[in-house]
């Protein structure tokens, strides 16, 4: 058979469950009244007599228009059912573009019909019908089922399985198991943490018909703690059929597990399809299956957990579960975060609920957080590490601090990871020297003098030109990073912290492995943590002003090939807007860098006097949470160079009561650590003395008597001092 051939029956098989049931034809009414948009529904019929006609070009702008309307995942599902199943068999057959445009659809197509297949009284009947029905009318059953429900009829076949005597509904029911393929697998695993030995068996059995990887793991644990030989027979059996990767071969049951957990973890295509809309979690609930829903962007967090737990059970001793589970916890609480910051109702609530993960984190133990903070940062996932570093800074201490991770992470690729670290260590002011101590102070001072710490997204399949954004973007101080295809890109996107900006190229779909433009604009622009991220598009600029025109107000602009950094720089800034997320976090980070500074400073370790520049200039417009540290750490560390952006703070009356305050009270330390007072200062602090604002005049006041003044001096500033409580009482000074 030719491969195409090959191919359209391979799409025509895993095709037929969602499609099979499809309209024969385009035929039909409106589907106003169901709540499809009268122009998504014309658009898109008029595609289809594009492709019917043979004119692929024109009916792949015509699916391009479909897609940049939005329609709900309903809508997908109630036009594709007006679509023959062959039509979409030879759509999938197309290459690059269109296929991918196409798979979008479906896509969202698939959600929508799983929005319609919870309906249990439909799944007991169909069940009946496979109990007592002839041949034809079980084989109906079966396919419906599958067809129509999925994985959310698998309890009640559990059920039946339990239940029921008669072999031949038995071997009915495991063809159903059977049929339903991959999905039933997770569900199925679950019913193993069974007591009834009676449902294990056929569970077993019908693992080993799907033959899905995820299911190796408890059928190892079944055969390596199984009393009942039956049962482990069954469990040899089933693990000889799985069609494992070499890697998997031989593996113990923990060993299967952990792999499990970091597969899930990292969304490997091995355990999940790209873009899954899979929220269902499930578990065995006393004597029943159950099941409970999650948040997408955490559903592959809970399944790693879950085998995690799993893993612990076979070996409460074993570390690498452990290592993961803290990272687990640690990721389940920064994509909370993430999602409640983006406005999520959910995120919050849950947030609250699951606040322990920090301090199970926590629990973890250090050797584990460490072991968890070095993969992030291979792996470069920065939320996970950051947060990760912060929870380690809440249990090392400064005598006890040899180096470690943190040493590590002080020379990461991304500065949000250094930046970290550095403000940990400074914190702990170790006692000892240690392995890149000399990039502690060096990093909190850039940290210190941060305004902006804004990530771009490039998702670009052409290397060249990726490479040469990627290139110029730094050159303008951002931190990019680069996607060569719409999946990662996807996926990049989503991982906390996500980018400020994506910058996206409009043509993705057009090589083979790639899903399209529409796709990645559509999960971006569909997540509560990145419907607000702004996109900018990256088009040929033969095509730039067709593509602006079709994604509209989608898009922040157009950045046009070959590149202009000249051209595209202001677009890239004003993209990002008014002191967004990202300058809250700069000054965050910074206001953690100077208080580690002034701690530094205090107990005089790790040389903070090379952040004297850096800490000068923080006087200027940061605001008061970073200058106040900034001021104490001056006091500590400052010299003569700090006293005149000192001064012009303190005499300032635009700067804050606690900040004038503040810098008084450095003024004098400097003053106090050189050896001598300079006039200008000395005036200034003895004018302040006379404010009317009293956190003024008291931190004047303290200043001079921190300062080295002479003798003349403390009599003049006692003689200001007694002139200045003659004007509290009328006629004292007569």
């Amino acid at each position: 058979m030719a491969k195409r051939g090959w191919l359209v029956v391979v799409l025509a098989l895993l095709l037929m469950p969602a499609l099979s049931t499809i309209a024969p034809s385009t035929a039909g009414g409106t589907l106003a009244a169901q709540g499809v948009d009268q122009e998504t529904e014309t658009l898109f019929l008029e595609a289809i007599d594009l492709y019917k006609r043979g004119r692929d070009a024109e009916a792949l702008e015509k699916v391009k228009q479909v897609l940049a309307t939005d329609p709900s995942n309903e809508a997908a599902f109630l036009l594709r059912e007006k679509v023959h199943f062959s039509l979409w068999v030879d759509l999938m057959t197309k290459s690059g573009e269109h296929r991918a445009v196409i798979n979008e659809f479906l896509r969202l197509a698939a959600v929508g019909e799983r929005d319609k297949r919870k309906d249990p009284d439909a799944v007991a009947k169909l069940l009946e019908e496979l109990r007592t029905g002839d041949y034809a009318a079980r084989r109906a059953a079966i396919l419906k089922i599958a067809r129509e429900h999925g994985d959310l009829a698998v309890p009640a076949i559990v059920q039946a399985l339990a239940e029921t005597s008669n072999d031949d509904y038995r071997n009915d029911l495991l063809q159903l198991l059977r049929q339903l393929g991959p999905e039933a697998t997770l569900p199925l695993v679950q019913c193993l943490k069974s007591p009834d030995l009676a449902l294990k068996t056929p569970v077993i059995i019908a693992l080993g018909l799907i033959r899905d990887e995820r299911a190796a793991a408890a059928l190892k644990a079944t055969v390596e703690s199984g009393t009942e030989e039956a049962l482990i027979t069954a469990a040899k059996r089933a693990l000889n059929s799985l069609s494992l990767p070499e890697s998997l071969v031989g593996l113990s049951a923990k060993e299967l597990y952990v792999d499990m957990a970091a597969k899930y973890y990292r969304r490997s295509p091995a355990v999940m399809k790209e873009f899954s809309a899979t929220r269902v979690i499930w578990h065995w609930a006393g004597d029943k299956l159950a099941s409970y829903d999650v948040p997408i962007y955490l559903y592959h967090l809970y399944i790693a957990e879950e085998a995690c737990y799993d893993a612990l059970a076979v070996d409460p001793d074993c570390k690498p579960p452990q290592v993961w589970l803290a990272r687990v916890h640690l990721a389940q609480k920064q994509e909370l975060q993430a999602a409640a910051a983006r406005g999520s109702d959910e995120a919050r609530e849950l947030a609250e609920k699951m606040a322990k993960a920090e301090f199970l984190a926590a629990s973890a133990g250090v050797d584990n957080l460490e072991e968890a903070v070095r993969v992030s940062i291979q792996d470069q996932d920065l939320a996970t590490a950051e947060a990760g570093i912060f929870t380690l800074g809440e249990l090392l201490t400064g005598p006890t601090f040899q180096g470690g991770v943190l040493t590590e992470a002080l020379t990461a690729k991304h500065k949000l990871i250094r930046y970290a670290a550095a403000i940990v260590v400074g914190n702990l002011a170790p006692a000892a020297s240690f392995s890149n101590s000399g990039a502690v102070t060096a990093e909190l001072s850039r940290c210190v003098a941060e305004s902006t710490l804004r990530t771009i997204l490039v998702i670009d399949d052409d290397m060249e030109t990726r490479n040469q954004l990627l290139a110029e973007l730094r050159e303008f101080g951002y931190f990019a990073a680069g996607a060569p295809n719409g999946a990662m890109g996807v996926l990049l996107a989503k991982r906390p912290p996500t980018p400020d900006l994506v910058i996206l190229k409009t043509t993705l779909g057009e090589s083979e492995t790639s899903i399209a433009t529409q796709g990645v604009l559509s999960e971006i622009k569909g997540d509560v943590r990145t419907k607000d991220t702004p996109v900018i598009g990256l088009a040929p600029e033969a095509r730039a002003d067709a593509d602006a025109d079709l994604f509209g107000d989608k898009l922040a602009g157009m950045i046009k090939i070959p590149l202009v950094k000249d051209a595209y720089a202001g677009l890239v800034k004003d993209s990002f807007g008014e002191r967004g997320e990202d300058q809250a976090k700069a000054l965050h980070y910074a206001e953690l860098a100077a208080k580690a500074l002034a701690k530094l400073a205090m107990a005089d370790k790790l040389d903070p006097r090379r952040a004297l520049g850096d800490l000068i200039g923080a006087l200027g417009d940061k605001p008061d949470n970073v200058k106040l540290p900034a001021i104490a750490a001056l006091g500590g560390i400052g010299d003569a160079s700090a006293l005149p952006a000192l001064k012009d703070t303190f005499t300032s009356d635009l700067q804050s009561p606690a900040v004038r305050a503040a810098a008084a009270i450095a003024i004098g330390q400097i003053c106090r650590n050189t050896g001598g007072v300079d006039l200008d200062v000395f005036q200034a602090l003895l004018q302040g003395l006379g404010s009317s604002d009293m956190a003024v005049a008291k931190g004047a006041a303290h200043g001079l008597g921190i300062a080295p003044l002479s003798a003349a001096q403390r009599t003049e500033v006692v003689v200001q001092h007694r002139i200045t409580l003659g004007n509290l009482f009328p006629g004292a000074g007569e």
